[in-house]
């Protein structure tokens, strides 16, 4: 039999140590908090891909309306997709949305977008994921017809920040006596149909900021009937064939007037 001395006695480094909770609880912890966190609001992503916007006025480009054009210019620093905002001028409607390309517009793509009230306006919400120049094209504005003087005024606000904003005016061929306000920053670019394209001042406009762009131009309408032009030999055409009928009339009447007495 054993003597007590060589019995085995139990090694403490063989106990079963409670396990230390704390470590597992806090990653599950941070995981949990992980998972729970709120995504990023649209607003957020929307204030990481603003750039400079660009506005331009095309008056008449078909008769009795004008549109424009609000594009906006991503820096190289945003990734793609992004999610972007374009302010809408009041009183016009958006009737397209989309990326354009560098030059090919079989090129541009249509987004589909939504519109949000912003900071004193509305703006254009929606996604790009080609290309870095977003676009929305806006009409419901009509323009005076039928008169020789033509005076509009447009207002935009900065319903979401952005960058810099551009503006210019294009008149259609045949336009006269333009006024723009605010001034002109050069001389007007006449394009090959005549229309000319005059640039206006950028600015820097605060969320919530209004300005506002005024036009007037003349056109030349066309003489009436009777007027110098082509009006005058029309009229003295028609005076030769009344007096070539009146003169064949009278002509009938004799005739038949001597057969009743012969």
């Amino acid at each position: 039999m054993l003597s007590a001395s060589y019995r085995r006695r139990p090694n403490p480094a063989n106990k079963v140590r409670p396990m230390n909770w704390s470590r597992p609880l806090y990653v599950a912890a941070l995981l949990l908090l992980a998972l729970l966190a709120p995504l990023p609001a649209s607003g957020a992503a929307a204030r990481q891909v603003t750039g400079s916007v660009d506005y331009r006025i095309l008056m008449a480009p078909s008769p009795g309306q004008a549109i424009v054009l609000a594009a906006l210019q991503l820096p190289e620093t945003v990734r793609l997709p992004a999610t972007v905002r374009i302010p809408v001028p009041p009183g016009m409607t958006v009737t397209w949305a989309g990326e354009i390309s560098s030059g090919d517009p079989s090129k541009d793509r249509e987004r589909p977008y939504v519109l949000r009230t912003g900071n004193g306006g509305k703006y254009a919400e929606f996604e790009v994921e080609e290309f870095r120049r977003a676009q929305i094209d806006l009409a419901g504005r009509e323009i005076s017809t039928g008169t020789a003087l033509v005076s509009e005024q447009f207002d935009f606000v900065q319903s979401v920040p952005s960058g810099e904003s551009g503006f210019s005016v294009r008149v259609p061929p045949g336009a006269h006596d333009v006024g723009v306000d605010p001034a002109a920053t050069g001389e007007p670019q006449v394009g090959a149909s005549g229309e000319a394209v005059y640039p206006l001042p950028a600015r820097q406009l605060k969320p919530g900021e209004t300005t506002r762009v005024s036009v007037s131009y003349r056109v030349r309408q066309a003489p009436a009937d009777g007027a110098d032009g082509a009006g005058g030999p029309r009229r003295i055409l028609i005076g030769i064939a009344v007096a070539a009928l009146l003169v064949i009339a009278a002509l009938v009447v004799a005739v038949r007037g001597a057969s009743r007495h012969g």
